[in-house]
């Protein structure tokens, strides 16, 4: 783990007794409790959460101070996720367009043209949470983007040793020239498949 000294863009924020300090040139940070001492190091692709250690899971009120610094953190990191049922959620804060805005100016406000771009796009996309999957040692979930009413691919979520992993999965994943996947959640790459601007 890097010293706090060697993050040079530092951002802190603080929820209950956690700690969280990210360095978003670094893409790393890492959270801690205040009277315990325990936490752990946090990774970043782009905005969004993609590995923490540590810790098993991340306590709920370190996952608030991450969201306060305006990254996305996935309820399978949580140790106390609230449950969801397929297709019913109201969407993730995350996934309003209202947030995609913020979030579009925070990258516009850091100079990341490529980053606000994907934003943008995504303001008009939704995503519907589909059903949980219980398997040997976890889960999987494949959940629907749509960009209005069609559907123009999945995010695959596996769970499983108290890890997770992430896949982007095209419309036709078999191999087509229109298809495929790609590691993690790239919503930029389906509206490109899709044919919109992102």
């Amino acid at each position: 783990m890097p010293s706090v000294s060697e993050m040079p863009d530092k951002k802190e924020a603080r929820v209950g007794k956690w700690r969280v300090v990210i360095s978003p040139s670094m893409k790393y940070g890492y959270f801690e409790h205040d009277d315990e001492g325990e936490g752990g190091g946090l990774w970043f692709q782009g905005r969004e959460l993609v590995d923490q250690d540590g810790l098993p899971c991340l306590p709920n009120d370190a996952a608030k101070a991450i969201r306060k610094l305006g990254y996305k953190v996935d309820a399978d990191y949580l140790c106390d996720p609230t449950p969801k049922k397929a297709g019913k959620n109201p969407p993730d804060e995350w996934d309003t367009p209202e947030r995609s805005r913020q979030h579009r100016a925070a990258a516009e406000e850091e100079g990341d043209t490529a980053e606000a771009a994907v934003w943008k796009a995504r303001e008009r996309v939704t995503i519907v949470t589909g059903e949980k999957i219980r398997t040997f040692g976890g889960w999987y979930r494949h959940d629907k983007v749509m960009l209005g009413d069609r559907e123009i691919g999945r995010i695959q979520t596996r769970r499983r040793n108290k890890r997770t992993d992430t896949i982007t999965l095209g419309p036709d994943p078999s191999g087509s020239p229109n298809g495929g996947a790609v590691l993690g959640r790239d919503i930029g790459w389906l509206l490109r498949i899709a044919g919109e601007k992102a």
